[in-house]
């Protein structure tokens, strides 16, 4: 986490805890730097185990970086894992600060993945448009749009 505070005071990439670059990055970076040391294999239990429990979160109303869990924003999740289990897995003597920015360079790069929002970070779906949570709020699935991370 001492990794992921440095980037996020940079701004460097954005400051969206949830479905944001800033997100992603933290996935990104978490898997590339255990799959530095563990089994790919194993991560990826990890995260689908995690993925899992967010939507137990959904179910009992619980927020995590205060936002509620849905469908898409964990296949974000799950794809930035991905990346970071490649990233990881290719460069097993990096140090945190080289794998800190290989990670950078590829959402910047458009590797990962991030929820597309407006220019007041209201989520839209991929037309644009704003999504009225209020009618979603027993949804699991919510119309946002994923996006590579170069695309805005």
């Amino acid at each position: 986490m001492e990794v992921y505070h440095s980037v996020k005071k940079t701004r460097l990439l954005d400051t969206l805890e949830s479905g944001g670059k800033l997100d992603a990055f933290r996935h990104t970076y978490t898997m590339a730097f255990l799959a530095r040391s563990i089994k790919t294999k194993k991560l990826k239990k990890l995260g689908i185990a995690h993925e899992k429990g967010n939507k137990r979160q959904f179910i009992k109303n619980s927020l995590e970086f205060g936002e509620r869990s849905d469908s898409l924003a964990c296949e974000m999740d799950l794809r930035n894992n991905e990346l970071g289990f490649v990233i990881g897995s290719q460069n097993k003597v990096s140090t945190n600060e080289e794998l800190k920015q290989l990670v950078i360079q590829e959402i910047q790069n458009g590797k990962a993945w991030y929820l597309k929002r407006n220019s007041r970070n209201e989520y839209v779906d991929c037309e644009g448009k704003i999504i009225d949570f209020g009618r979603f709020i027993v949804k699991w699935y919510i119309p946002k749009c994923l996006l590579k991370t170069n695309v805005e």
